[in-house]
């Protein structure tokens, strides 16, 4: 009863809520999805006090590796400076990849190599040590053309867990002719992720260009090797040639990938904690970038030994969180920040 009654609380709480995840009332310090910020601009910053400086840690979502793209957020910051003030705002990026990194600062802005797949909670994926391999290769994507699930097609025993939109059911029908014999999955209980891919013996990157991909890295952290495309956007950052298998857009090439892959019989404990070593460097710089923060406000606290407390899975952006911290952590509304 008293779970039912905490599930409703969160449910009526939400209501009123901005995707902002608070990591310091003093000084102010909010994280939030770029695009979320500039979607709710300006109900958010009429939340925030108008007499302190309060600094965002943007994470991006989708690279910004192109000059289109990079475009886009320069008139997403002018259409925001245009409309509201925004003397006492601070904006610091955190890149997925080292060129984006370098994309941001060529246009000026406050910008640093922060992956946010660094932000998944391990404790949320584990390697399940006796669990039977069903599959050869598991690929978690919604159904979309970007995906490229067409390049899964010469793997025997595929697991494919995805939903699709309905604007885009043709490619998933068209998908799934293509993929006639891999068994499909529509959806899966986050909770329950891990417990689904440890039945695979590799996971499957096909797509060109997105953000992080945080897939990549639960794959990763439930023990699977990979087999990846060329891509942009920052998953390749935590691949190692000991495990991963870097293959041209061919289908061909994808299942030879995951033979190979499969032949090399890797210890998934050692790809999980060769893992968490690159996500914790990169927890690391933002606990710098906080750090830093509190002591240009000459706050004599060390934001390091606050992290355990900050830190939840996506630093709370995008993903369920208990109703105990929502209430703590996440912007509702003036008095809250304050």
């Amino acid at each position: 009863m008293l779970e039912i009654l905490m599930k409703l609380a969160a449910k009526v709480f939400l209501k009123n809520t901005m995707p902002c995840y608070i990591i310091s009332r003093e000084p102010i310090i909010l994280t939030s999805y770029w695009v979320d910020f500039f979607n709710n601009h300006e109900r958010i910053i009429s939340l925030l006090p108008n007499n302190k400086k309060c600094y965002f840690l943007f994470q991006l979502g989708y690279h910004v590796e192109k000059e289109w793209r990079m475009k886009e957020i320069n008139e997403q910051i002018a259409e925001i400076n245009n409309s509201i003030s925004t003397a006492n705002l601070e904006y610091i990026f955190l890149c997925n990849s080292e060129e984006e990194t370098e994309m941001l600062k060529s246009s000026n802005l406050n910008a640093v190599f922060c992956n946010q797949n660094a932000f998944l909670d391990e404790n949320n994926y584990n390697v399940i040590k006796k669990c039977d391999k069903l599959y050869d290769a598991v690929y978690l994507a919604r159904f979309t053309p970007f995906k490229r699930h067409e390049l899964a097609a010469d793997i025997k025993k595929l697991k494919l867990i995805g939903d699709y939109k309905e604007s885009e059911k043709e490619y998933f029908d068209k998908s799934r002719k293509l993929l006639s014999s891999a068994e499909w999955t529509k959806k899966v209980y986050a909770f329950n992720i891990y417990k689904h891919l440890n039945q695979a013996k590799v996971g499957l990157c096909l797509s060109p260009e997105e953000g992080a991909m945080f897939v990549s890295t639960e794959y990763l952290l439930c023990g699977l090797p990979i087999v990846s495309t060329k891509s942009i956007g920052g998953r390749d950052i935590y691949y190692n040639n000991e495990y991963v298998e870097i293959v041209d857009d061919a289908s061909g090439d994808v299942a030879s990938g995951v033979k190979t892959l499969i032949n090399k019989n890797i210890d998934p404990e050692y790809v999980r904690n060769k893992t968490i070593e690159i996500m914790i460097e990169h927890r690391n710089i933002f606990i710098d970038v906080v750090q830093k923060i509190y002591d240009k406000e000459n706050k004599n606290s060390s934001f390091k030994e606050e992290w355990a407390d900050v830190f939840v899975h996506k630093l709370g952006l995008r993903t369920n969180l208990p109703f105990n911290i929502l209430k703590k952590r996440i912007l509702r509304d003036k008095s809250f920040i304050n």
